[in-house]
């Protein structure tokens, strides 16, 4: 779907299960995001349908895979979600592959696919305990906004 010096970035699909049971139970996953109760191929598999599947068949965009050397490394896209008034740039990467550049340089590719769909503006979510994403959008030229969002702890907004 995209490339960029180093990343592959596609549609996650069903074959992608394993993967993604391993991302979402990693450490950083659990803490900032949640348990997704994603513990098996089945679970994963389900997970991916409604996590993915639906979003791309309901918005024309979701979550993508992103791909280094065509490893697999972590997922990057674009959330719609009930209390944003704009899609949410979401991220997450394996532990052995943060702090390399592979989130801004897979997000920068996902904001320039943005604007192809017309999308004028973006939201970023993060809680405030979580320094990387908080570094990472303010680097991508998010800017913090005020929130009366209980769902969310730190809202930012980029405009295209």
């Amino acid at each position: 779907m995209l490339k960029t010096e180093r990343l592959t970035i596609r549609k996650i699909d069903i074959a992608d299960a394993d993967f993604i049971r391993t991302l979402v139970n990693t450490q950083g996953w659990l803490k900032f995001i949640g348990d997704r109760k994603v513990n098996d191929i089945e679970s994963a598999q389900k997970f991916i349908k409604t996590w993915a599947l639906d979003r791309y068949k309901n918005y024309d965009y979701g979550p993508y895979l992103i791909l280094f050397n065509e490893t697999p490394i972590g997922v990057n896209g674009l959330f719609q979600r009930d209390y944003l008034n704009h899609p949410d740039l979401g991220f997450a990467f394996l532990p052995e592959y943060s702090g390399k550049n592979y989130a801004y340089e897979s997000s920068l590719a996902i904001i320039k696919y943005a604007r192809t769909l017309n999308l004028y503006n973006l939201g970023g979510i993060t809680t405030s305990n979580n320094r990387a994403s908080k570094r990472l959008l303010e680097k991508l030229g998010f800017q913090m906004k005020e929130h009366q969002l209980k769902e969310v702890d730190l809202y930012y907004e980029l405009g295209l």
